[in-house]
């Protein structure tokens, strides 16, 4: 996908030209008049745009409750000159976990005519877990069966100081930090302070994850003390910290296959899970399921 953002809008010019594009995208085509497309649901919704690297609008949606467990998409458009760049995609993804976050356990969405290709031939990218909640009646391969084990991870992005420090990583033999690395030494940016990313062990994750909202600070702080201490580097400020926890976060066993493919129901799924839990996981299962649809 090209470089956009997918956000709400912020300030009263950007909900202005959200508005615009919404009967730009969504209206005009079909010559309707130029008024608000607005409802009775329109400020209990939750609404997303994404924009270009110009701060351009170039795709809307919004979705709000139907009731505590039906979440319905409304208003989704892409701009015509960004379509079929997987803007659409993300749209739907951010929409979903939006609803996911509200507590929602089905989606509905209408959509017109011409528009039902696009929604028939979604990937699905997502953990196991909800992945045989959302699609094993559709599903009839013998993956959708195992019993997959996805770790949690907590990771905490610290900025500290300018230091001398020559290393570009650390693996650590410890119950609660398993790596740390210096992300000054990846030589993408230049910055006047030392970039850390400091990653759990899946077996204390494991157990944290589940009120890791609730005690961010607290494991943010056990993990950079665990950090200071492990790695013998004197105690520094920390300018910044940020806490992330990814409750399905990697699948250690691969599976057999890198990704599935139903080209009778235009069904696909990729995820770094079938492949195992390094980096390029995702990137290897997305490129065998782009071959097998391309076949």
């Amino acid at each position: 996908m090209a470089d956009f953002t997918i956000r709400s809008p912020l300030s009263d010019l950007e909900w202005e030209n959200y508005d615009n594009f919404r009967w730009e995208v969504l209206r005009k085509p079909l010559e309707l008049s130029q008024i608000p497309l607005k409802d009775n649901l329109e400020d209990i919704s939750f609404h997303f745009m994404g924009i270009d690297g110009d701060d351009t609008i170039v795709s809307c949606g919004r979705v709000h409750l139907n009731n505590s467990s039906e979440a319905q998409i409304r208003y989704m458009g892409v701009d015509s000159k960004f379509r079929r760049m997987r803007l659409g995609s993300a749209m739907i993804n951010k929409l979903e976990a939006e609803a996911l976050l509200l507590g929602a356990k089905k989606v509905i969405l209408n959509a017109r005519e011409e528009a039902i290709k696009f929604y028939k031939s979604l990937i699905l990218t997502c953990p196991f877990p909800q992945l045989k909640k959302l699609s094993k009646k559709y599903i009839k391969h013998s993956f959708i069966n195992k019993r997959i084990k996805m770790d949690a991870n907590i990771t905490v992005m610290m900025t500290t100081k300018k230091s001398k420090l020559n290393v570009s990583s650390y693996f650590f033999n410890d119950k609660i930090l398993g790596w740390a690395g210096n992300e000054n030494s990846k030589m993408r940016f230049k910055s006047k302070n030392d970039l850390w990313t400091l990653q759990s062990t899946y077996s204390w994750a494991n157990k944290e994850i589940n009120k890791n909202r609730d005690n961010s600070k607290l494991n943010t702080k056990t993990l950079i003390e665990k950090f200071f201490k492990l790695t013998g580097i004197k105690k520094t400020k920390v300018l910044f910290s940020l806490n992330h926890g990814w409750k399905y976060s990697s699948n250690s066993k691969p599976l057999r296959i890198k990704s599935y493919w139903n080209s009778s129901l235009n069904l696909g799924v990729c995820a770094d899970w079938f492949v195992g839990p390094r980096l390029e996981s995702g990137w290897i299962s997305a490129q065998d399921l782009f071959n097998k649809i391309n076949k």
